[in-house]
């Protein structure tokens, strides 16, 4: 085979960092705009969030997590109603304009509150705004599982995963804005016109694949049941062996996210110096994982077996635990949950995603949305109350961290398990073409 000649040299190591075939190019930039305007909607608010947490009390956290799981609970049966008579066109409308609805609502409600209640609104919005974060990643996961084969997933996903970690950087860039200059209230209003924006680009995406083989209809309606997602998860052995992992996931973010809340709350005293503090951390985790998504999750996605890929995030998180626990500074659960966070959204999140690529619909649909939402904030709910225990009986954050250290040994196990038993082979890369016609791989 003769030599590739220098230009085509310099195409395939282009096509090794980013391969996307020349027909996907709008395919992927609507998924990549779609995913930046959700997490733009979501991460704006993140740092409020947050410190509506530490300022409601660490204490409080466990009440928090169990509204949270309550509330994320009872929306079940009305995104299954809407799964029964929607297609994903009219889904994208339905899920995200509520959504933007409802950030209008909490601004109005913060702006004309008298000041004594404001406490209980904030409550209420930091259940809120947990809920929505769950819902409007799990309403875009679902949608583009559903429009990319398992193919186009092990190469596209990670220039996909990129555009939600663009979405939030330019959140907490905002928020840092208007939080200095008019106050966070109105910073419920960018987050409503970002969930807007991403229902225009869900509509051009799902034009540009319509028709396409293998892709079903935007308007035919994903159908079976009201409650489908949770039976789906009960008779699934892939989506159980999920939501097992995801619950492996929570309980050690719980602990990180409860023992961050008592080391800020005793480093940083000032309210919104917290706000700034978190949403310093957001910037840096999205800086790190939208360099690692370009330059490194499609390699990884593509040259490894899927169980490689799912070990990642709980191999870092073993590391992350015990360093933390011996050091429980402000400075290194900065740069620990720095780490971590980057490696969820860079690798972790678009290897899971690969799970649900050969499910059937209702399964892309509702078994995902159920284990991203129900499953997920029951755990948090479950492991609030058990960090709270254990917390008890060990004392202080090194030792909390430390007694958590064997269930991350155990996600590690789990964590290969399932990659390995994942349908469909492994992706190998992409061809090149060459000048005389033939192909190579690169």
């Amino acid at each position: 085979m003769p030599e590739p000649a220098p230009e085509e040299g310099w195409r395939a190591r282009i096509r090794r960092l980013v391969p996307v075939d020349r027909g996907e190019v709008a395919t992927v930039a609507w998924a990549f705009a779609q995913f930046a305007c959700v997490l733009t909607a979501t991460f704006v608010l993140r740092a409020v969030r947050d410190e509506m947490g530490v300022a409601g009390g660490v204490k409080q956290l466990p009440w928090l997590f169990s509204a949270t799981f309550l509330a994320t609970l009872a929306l079940v049966p009305a995104y299954g109603w809407a799964s029964m008579r929607l297609g994903r066109r009219a889904l994208h409308v339905a899920v995200y304009g509520t959504l933007a609805i409802s950030m209008l609502a909490l601004w109005l409600a913060f702006t004309t509150v008298p000041a004594e209640h404001v406490r209980w609104i904030s409550r209420v919005a930091f259940v809120w705004l947990s809920v929505i974060n769950m819902i409007a990643v799990a309403a875009f996961w679902s949608s583009i599982v559903d429009v990319f084969s398992v193919e186009q997933g092990h190469r596209l996903f990670g220039l996909v995963a990129a555009g939600g970690t663009f979405g939030a950087l330019v959140g907490p860039a905002i928020a840092l804005g208007l939080a200095e200059s008019v106050g966070f209230e109105p910073i419920f209003g960018v987050s409503a016109l970002a969930f807007a924006a991403a229902i225009v680009c869900g509509l051009r995406l799902d034009r540009r694949v319509e028709g396409r083989p293998g892709v079903v209809s935007g308007v035919r309606p994903v159908g079976g049941s009201i409650l489908g997602g949770l039976r789906a998860v009960a008779r699934s052995g892939p989506l159980r062996g999920i939501a097992v992992y995801i619950a492996l996931y929570t309980a050690t973010s719980t602990v990180l996210y409860i023992v961050q809340a008592g080391i800020v709350e005793q480093a940083i005293a000032d309210p919104d110096a917290r706000t700034a503090w978190f949403a310093r951390i957001d910037l840096a985790v999205n800086i790190l994982a939208f360099v690692v998504q370009l330059a490194i999750t499609g390699a990884v996605l593509r040259r490894m077996a899927l169980g490689a890929v799912l070990v990642v995030l709980p191999v870092v998180t073993v590391v992350v635990l015990v360093v933390l626990g011996a050091w429980p500074t402000l400075a290194v659960l900065a740069i620990a949950q720095t780490i971590r966070r980057a490696c969820e959204h860079a690798v972790a999140k678009p290897g899971r995603e690969l799970l649900y690529a050969g499910l059937d619909r209702e399964a892309k649909y509702k078994g995902q949305n159920a284990v991203d939402t129900v499953v997920y904030r029951a755990c948090d709910a479950v492991a609030a109350w058990l960090v709270r225990v254990v917390g008890e009986l060990v004392g202080g954050a090194s030792g909390l961290l430390l007694a958590f250290g064997p269930l991350a040994l155990v996600w590690v196990w789990w964590g290969w398990q399932l990659g390995s038993r994942a349908r469909g082979p492994r992706v190998d890369p992409a061809p090149v073409r060459e000048r005389d016609g033939s192909t190579r791989r690169c």
